[in-house]
C-alpha cells in the first residue's frame, strides 16, 4: 500500500507521464489494479469529441505507468455552458471537465476547480504558450490546464461572390451581399465580437483579478477619441440591411437568403467547408470545399481612415474538480496532464482542426500550414484575459444602442452609458 501512494505522489510531483505517449510505456493490467486505485469518473467534452476522448483515456490506461486506471463516462457538453451547469449543481460536478476561458474566475471563486501543483505548473509553463498559460491563471494562481489556442475569429466566404480583395474590407463585402442578394453574417449582437471594432481603433478594456477570481480593478477605454471611431463604424455596419447581426455561424451559407460572407472561427470549419463544396446529383458536398474562402478579418473605414478588426485570441480549458481523496485528485492531475499533452492537441487537430496551445505541437508542419489557423494568428492579436461573467453583456448593449442612434449626442450618450456601468462589476 506504501509503495502504490509514494508511486502516485511522485507522479504528481513529477509528472512523468505526461510529457509524451512514449514515456508511459507500462501496461496495467485490469485484474492487476488495485480497486482504491481504479477509478469510476465523469468527464465532459465539447461536442463531437467523445469519441476520440474515449480512445485517450483507454490508451492512458494502457500505458501509464502509475497502476491508475479510469473507467470513464464521456459526455459532450458545449464548452460555453460547461461552468453554468456545475454551478447550479456543485454535486453533480465531473471529475474532468472542458470549458471556455471566459468561465473561469466564476469557477475560481466558487471554489470548483483543483489547482495543479507547483511542480505541474511549472511544467505546464514550461510546456505551452504564453497566452494559453494566462487564460488559465486566476492573479498567479494556474487553475486549469491549457487545451487549445484557437478561440478567436475570422472570415469565411463564398469565393465565387467575393474575391480576396473584396474580402479586404467590410464595405467591398457589403456592397457584393447588396448586388447578390445575400448577407454578411457577423454576431454583433454579443460582446465577444463587437470587441472587434474597439480593439481595431485602438481601444481597450483589462481587468485585474485576484487568485481567488475576483475582479478588483479595470482599465477601460472604449468611451474615448478611439472609442467613438468604433462606435461609429460599428453603427454603420449595423445600419446595413445586408448584414445580418444575431448570428455568427457557418450554417448560414445555406440559409434561405444565404450568406456570402460569415465571421466565425475554427469551430465552424468542417461546417463552412461542407457548405461551400460541389455537389453531386443528389445535392450530396464532396466536402473538399472548393468554394470556400478564407482570410483574416476585414477592415472598416471612419472619415476616410480604414481600421482592421481585431480578434481575441483565447483558449478552451480543461478543469479538474476538487475531491476529498488525494490518491484521486494526483491520479486525475496526471491524466488531465495527458489529455493536454502535445500529442493529445495533435490527435485534436487531426480530427477537428482544433488549434495547440503545446509548444512542440503549434511547431508541427501541417499545423503550421494550416489556412485557417494562420488566418486566426493574423487576426486574433488581442490575448483575452479575465472579465467579470457580466461584462460580455455590456458591449452587446452598447450596440444595441448605436443600431438605434440617430446623432453623434446619440453615440456619445451610448459610449457613457456604457462607461457608467462598468464599476458595479467590481467584486
Amino acid at each position: 500500500m506504501k509503495k502504490v501512494i509514494s508511486t502516485l505522489l511522485s507522479a504528481l510531483m513529477l509528472s512523468g507521464c505526461v510529457a509524451g505517449f512514449a514515456a508511459c510505456d507500462g501496461a496495467p493490467k485490469d485484474d492487476g489494479i488495485d480497486a482504491k486505485y481504479k477509478y469510476d469518473i465523469t468527464v465532459w467534452v465539447g461536442e463531437d469529441t467523445s469519441n476520440l476522448t474515449k480512445d485517450l483515456i483507454t490508451k492512458f490506461n494502457t500505458e501509464n505507468t502509475n497502476s491508475i486506471y479510469f473507467n470513464a463516462k464521456v459526455i459532450e457538453v458545449t464548452e460555453s455552458k460547461a461552468a453554468g451547469d456545475i454551478l447550479s449543481k456543485p454535486s453533480s460536478a465531473p471529475e474532468i471537465f472542458c470549458f471556455a476561458q471566459d468561465q473561469i474566475a466564476r469557477l475560481v471563486s466558487a471554489g470548483l476547480l483543483a489547482a495543479p501543483s507547483a511542480s505541474i505548473k511549472n511544467k505546464i509553463v514550461e510546456t505551452h504558450s504564453e497566452t494559453a498559460v494566462a487564460a488559465a491563471t486566476m492573479g498567479t494562481t494556474l487553475y486549469a490546464y491549457p487545451l487549445t489556442e484557437d478561440n478567436g475569429y475570422f472570415l469565411y466566404y463564398d469565393n465565387r461572390l467575393i474575391n480576396e480583395t473584396q474580402a479586404d474590407s467590410i464595405e467591398s463585402i457589403i456592397e457584393v451581399c447588396k448586388s447578390s442578394t445575400t448577407k454578411f453574417s457577423f454576431g454583433l449582437n454579443g460582446g465577444w465580437y463587437v470587441s472587434s471594432f474597439f480593439y481595431a481603433a485602438g481601444a481597450h478594456s483589462e481587468w485585474t483579478v485576484d487568485d481567488q477570481g475576483r475582479f478588483t480593478d479595470y482599465d477601460d477605454t472604449f468611451n474615448s477619441a478611439e472609442g467613438k471611431i468604433a462606435a461609429k463604424g460599428l453603427q454603420k455596419v449595423l445600419k446595413e440591411e445586408a448584414v445580418y447581426s444575431k448570428n455568427g455561424a457557418a450554417s448560414d451559407f445555406n440559409a434561405a437568403i444565404p450568406a456570402a460572407a460569415v465571421v466565425s472561427g475554427i469551430w465552424d470549419y468542417n461546417t463552412a467547408k461542407n457548405a461551400l463544396s460541389k455537389k453531386d446529383g443528389e445535392g450530396v458536398p464532396d466536402g473538399k470545399g472548393d468554394y470556400l474562402g478564407i482570410a483574416k478579418l476585414p477592415t472598416y473605414t471612419v472619415d476616410d481612415e480604414s481600421y482592421r478588426l481585431k480578434s481575441y485570441l483565447g483558449s478552451k480549458l480543461l478543469g479538474v474538480s476538487p475531491q476529498t481523496n488525494a490518491n484521486k485528485s494526483a491520479a486525475l492531475s496526471i491524466l488531465a496532464q495527458y489529455l493536454t499533452n502535445a500529442e493529445s492537441q495533435l490527435a485534436r487537430y487531426k480530427a477537428f482542426g482544433w488549434g495547440p496551445s503545446a509548444k512542440t505541437a503549434k511547431e508541427n508542419a501541417d499545423v503550421k500550414a494550416d489556412v485557417a489557423l494562420n488566418a486566426l494568428k493574423e487576426t486574433a492579436t488581442v490575448p483575452q484575459g479575465q472579465y467579470p461573467a457580466n461584462w460580455w453583456a455590456k458591449p452587446e448593449v452598447l450596440s444595441a444602442s448605436l443600431a438605434t442612434a440617430t446623432s453623434d449626442l446619440a453615440i456619445d450618450t451610448a459610449l457613457s452609458t456604457y462607461a457608467e456601468s462598468l464599476s458595479g462589476l467590481l467584486d
